[in-house]
Order: C-alpha cells, then sequence, then structure tokens
C-alpha cells in the first residue's frame, strides 16, 4: 500500500558521457525513435532521460528467477495495455501469484517524474 515517486531534474544533468551511457540502456526501438525525433536537442534530452529513468527505477524493483539478483535495465520489455500505456512484460511467467508492478511517468522542460506502485495503478 505505497506509493514510490522517482524525480529528474533534466537541467542538472550536464554530463555528455552520462548521456551517451543512458543511449545505451535503450532498446533498439527506443534508440530509433529517439533519432527520429524532429525537435530540438532539450526534448530529445528529456525523452532519453524519462526512457532511461523508467528503465531504471524499474529495474530496482525487479529481480531475477530466484528472487537476489537485480535485472539489468536493458532486459527490460514492455508492451501496451489497452488503452496503449507501456506495461513491463512479467520475466517470470509462470508465477501468476506475485504482484504484479504498476508505474507512470511524466515530464515537462523541468521534471521528470516515474511513480511506481504494485498491484494499483497509478497515475502522475
Amino acid at each position: 500500500m505505497e506509493t514510490h515517486l522517482w524525480y529528474i531534474l533534466p537541467n542538472e544533468i550536464k554530463s555528455q558521457s552520462l548521456l551517451k551511457h543512458y543511449t545505451e540502456i535503450l532498446s533498439p526501438s527506443e534508440k530509433d525513435h529517439l533519432l527520429r525525433m524532429r525537435c530540438d536537442e532539450l526534448k530529445k534530452k528529456n525523452v532519453l532521460l524519462a526512457r532511461t529513468s523508467v528503465r531504471t527505477t524499474i529495474a530496482r524493483y525487479q529481480t531475477n528467477n530466484n528472487n537476489t539478483t537485480v535485472v539489468d535495465p536493458k532486459s527490460l520489455k514492455f508492451k501496451k495495455n489497452l488503452y496503449g500505456k507501456p506495461e513491463v512484460v512479467d520475466l517470470d511467467n509462470d508465477d501468476t501469484n506475485h504482484p504484479k508492478l504498476q508505474f507512470n511517468i511524466s515530464h515537462t522542460d523541468s521534471l521528470i517524474a516515474c511513480g511506481v506502485t504494485v498491484n494499483v495503478p497509478i497515475g502522475i
């Protein structure tokens, strides 16, 4: 019965090497989407930070099958639900009794926020 909120202040992220590292966390389709975007660099940076934020935040809550090792953010898979909202694809499809992680992200030019709950839909 908790809600966890994580946030990034995009204006404070200035390191080009860190941004390059973040790009490596994205899936091939996310990288392709970022490269195809026709907007200014600030918007691209914010999209990069938002997607990376989702991956790194969700990875903190996921574990592998033996429930001891945190999952690599690059390995996370997402799908869209019936309403087009992204969801994490279950890593352990055999266990249907484990709690379902829910998340939502919102971003502006000055703030990126990611909320996480278990078994309860969330919106930011």
